[in-house]
């Protein structure tokens, strides 16, 4: 069984109290992609966790950037993930794991080992469908989001379809699986706006600065369903990189912008995203 770091040691989960039902309890999270051992975006992580449990909390926390770098690489030794590129997940629990703890704690879990080295354009391309779901505190990376996104992911599956996108009670699609949708109408990439209930995340900001860099004019404007049966692509990325949409309903897209997206990802640096 693969060790986890919880608090700075490194310990088995069956050591811990209940693994599962630790899972269930309310914390903030980030998916992180690590390339040879090291995260290069996890200042951005931390910012967003941070920022998330300051709202939602009205909490600090004393994360050390440097630490948690470190706790990373001898996870990753410990479980033998290969160290060219892996997935990591650094949750946080405001109200700490075990029931009657009084301190905000964190967790840090070797998800998957993933194929590549860098980022990359998904080989598949997939159908979109979307799902009515509304999360608590819609537009921040928790727990209640996780599961929403599980649901929304599941339902579109038993329907026939592969990418879920969730839908608020408004019409808006929030992303997919807690990352942007990005729809490209000629030479403009829209994606909806974070007042409008998308989530923050460090690959919404590559994305973004990457569509920037390839001189598309990014609009942040609440997408509809009835948006994508009128653009001319449709993307979303995940911790891998970029996710091309092959349709949705009978609109079928095309694959220019996601292809020349994902070679321009891997030189692109969000530490200094503004």
């Amino acid at each position: 069984m693969k060790s986890v770091c919880l608090n700075g040691t490194f310990v088995e989960p069956a050591k811990l109290a209940d693994p599962l039902s630790m899972l269930e309890r309310n914390h903030l999270f980030q998916r992180i992609h690590t390339f040879g051992g090291t995260a290069p975006f996890l200042s951005v992580h931390l910012e967003i966790l941070t920022r998330a449990l300051d709202r939602l909390y009205g909490m600090q926390t004393d994360l050390s950037e440097s630490r948690i770098a470190d706790r990373i690489a001898r996870l990753l030794e410990i479980n033998r993930f290969p160290r060219q590129s892996a997935c990591v997940t650094l949750r946080l629990f405001p109200e700490g794991i075990d029931e009657g703890s009084d301190r905000c704690e964190y967790l840090i879990e070797t998800d998957r080992p993933l194929l590549y080295p860098h980022f990359v354009l998904w080989h598949k391309r997939m159908m979109l469908d979307t799902v009515r779901c509304d999360a608590p505190h819609e537009g921040y990376p928790t727990a209640a989001a996780l599961l929403c996104d599980r649901y929304a992911e599941r339902t579109v599956r038993r329907r026939g379809g592969e990418l879920a996108a969730r839908e608020s009670r408004d019409g808006v699609l929030l992303g997919v699986g807690g990352e942007p949708l990005l729809i490209v109408s000629g030479r403009q990439a829209l994606t909806t706006p974070l007042s409008a209930g998308a989530t923050d995340s460090a690959m919404r900001r590559l994305v973004l600065s990457a569509c920037r860099e390839e001189g598309l004019t990014v609009t942040e404007y609440p997408l509809t369903r009835q948006m994508l049966l009128r653009c001319d692509e449709a993307l979303t990325v995940d911790v891998q990189g970029i996710v091309p949409v092959l349709g949705y309903r009978d609109r079928r897209y095309f694959n220019t912008a996601a292809v020349r997206l994902s070679e321009r990802i891997n030189r692109t640096d969000i530490r200094t995203y503004r």
